[in-house]
C-alpha cells in the first residue's frame, strides 16, 4: 500500500495521479502527460484517468 507521502510497504502496487506525479516531480502536469507519452513512466489507464506506477519516477531519473 501506498503512504501519503509516497512510500510503499512493498504489499501492493501503488499507483499515483499525474497531479501527485506532478508534484512529487515538481514539475506540471503537462510534463508528467508528456513523460507519460514518450513512454518514460510506467502508467495503467483507468477508464478517462491516467495512473502512473509508483517507483517509476526513479528508474525514469537513472536514464
Amino acid at each position: 500500500m501506498v503512504r501519503s507521502d509516497g512510500t510503499d510497504d512493498g504489499d501492493t502496487p501503488g499507483l499515483f495521479t499525474v497531479r501527485e506525479m506532478a508534484a512529487l516531480l515538481r514539475v506540471c502536469t503537462t510534463t508528467v502527460y508528456a513523460m507519460v507519452r514518450r513512454g518514460e513512466l510506467p502508467h495503467v489507464r483507468v477508464s478517462n484517468a491516467i495512473r502512473v506506477v509508483v517507483g517509476s519516477a526513479q528508474d525514469g531519473s537513472r536514464r
